[in-house]
């Protein structure tokens, strides 16, 4: 189980990221012999091949991107696909303020979290023949609030910055029976 920032939390990180790379960039043209000044004496027809040929790159390095995301994600899902490890994420449809008291951001998980994704070791354990039979369940259906043990297995998981290592589980498998997990 991990936190995982959403959509909305990824485009702020990647667009400070994006502005601070284009302050280095800035600053490295400033120390660039020329730099902006033999720019801006060049005659028109210059300047629009310069301009066409920038916006050319520019293209390129978008799709460069793309296709780099591209291969990462598919390592990415590879990956947690491939473990011998029950992995899984649980998303909310509301964000949680992760400064409010454990047992309230329990309540919280419980009344707005589902499973978003998991690996086939998750299913399988679980009694399913495949991971998306899993994405969707409520967190309550494979992790009931009783026993009280999976409470206090949540108030650790909120206490340890969103992460459990060791720890031992009561979840529910389709056909409700109580397996422990580690």
């Amino acid at each position: 189980i991990f936190a995982n920032p959403g959509i909305k939390e990824l485009r702020m990180m990647e667009n400070q990221e994006k502005s601070e790379l284009r302050r280095r960039a800035e600053k490295k043209l400033k120390k660039m012999a020329g730099g902006v000044k033999a720019i801006s004496a060049m005659p028109a027809k210059e300047m629009a091949c310069l301009i066409h040929e920038l916006q050319v790159h520019q293209i390129e390095l978008e799709m460069q991107n793309e296709e780099e995301l591209k291969a990462s994600d598919e390592r990415y899902r590879a990956f947690i696909q491939n473990s011998s490890e029950a992995i899984w994420c649980l998303e909310l449809e509301q964000a949680i303020d992760v400064t409010i008291p454990p047992e309230r951001q329990i309540e919280w998980l419980y009344r707005h979290g589902a499973v978003a994704e998991c690996n086939q070791a998750m299913a399988a354990m679980h009694g399913f023949e495949n991971s998306g039979e899993v994405c969707g369940l409520r967190l309550a259906n494979l992790f009931p609030r009783l026993p009280a043990d999976n409470v206090a297995f949540l108030r650790d998981f909120i206490r340890n910055g969103y992460r459990v290592n060791e720890q031992e589980s009561k979840e529910l498998t389709r056909g409700s029976e109580v397996r422990y997990f580690v």
